[in-house]
């Protein structure tokens, strides 16, 4: 159980870690990065939650979040 499940209610349902790959463009020098793709259930403000997290964490160069249709 992760921090975000905890604090938000939130469930993932899968994470799927897609590994190392080239980058369609350099960002910041860096042309390779780690790809994940997480599925996840949680309340409507789990998602900003994590967009303000992933905009703080340096290790993070690129992140989409999206909702999945029923």
């Amino acid at each position: 159980m992760n921090q975000y499940e905890v604090l938000y209610g939130g469930e993932i349902v899968k994470q799927d870690e897609w590994g190392k790959r080239k980058l369609a463009y350099a960002i910041d020098y860096k042309t390779e990065g780690f790809y994940v793709l997480v599925t996840f259930n949680a309340p409507a403000d789990l998602p900003r939650e994590l967009e303000r997290n992933f905009r703080n964490d340096e290790r993070v160069l690129r992140y989409m979040v999206t909702r999945k249709e029923a």
